[in-house]
């Protein structure tokens, strides 16, 4: 019998507007998933999200996110939605970790990420 490994996901949130839905995925996928994100209510109540770590505020965001990515590592790094893909597009100006969390095959299509997003409301 072959063990397969499991998996660890990061799903980043800068806001509260997010479903459980792709939480649910991943752990039904038998993944570790981790959150970082501001505090979301139903993520504390809900057995999708193994851990949950949350930044100090927006303005430390980016810094603490490359942080925590640096000394954990993930598989996958995933956006939870279009106005996070839109803040981090804007603001991540190291190109190894825009790739690590936003891997793109050519870095000219970058203005394209978040461009349906709609105005960012944080929780900050």
């Amino acid at each position: 019998m072959t063990v397969s490994k499991q998996h660890r996901i990061l799903i980043i949130n800068i806001n509260t507007e997010t479903t459980v839905g792709t939480f649910y995925l991943f752990k039904k996928a038998n993944c570790v998933v981790d959150t970082f994100s501001p505090k979301i209510a139903f993520l504390l109540k809900n057995k999708y999200c193994d851990h949950w770590f949350e930044p100090t505020n927006i303005d430390c965001f980016v810094a603490e996110l490359k942080a925590h990515a640096d000394v954990i590592q993930y598989d996958w790094i995933v956006p939870a939605n279009d106005a996070t893909i839109r803040f981090l597009n804007k603001s991540i100006q190291d190109d190894n970790f825009f790739q690590k969390v936003l891997p793109l095959s050519k870095s000219d299509n970058r203005a394209l990420l978040g461009s349906r997003s709609y105005a960012i409301n944080t929780v900050y």
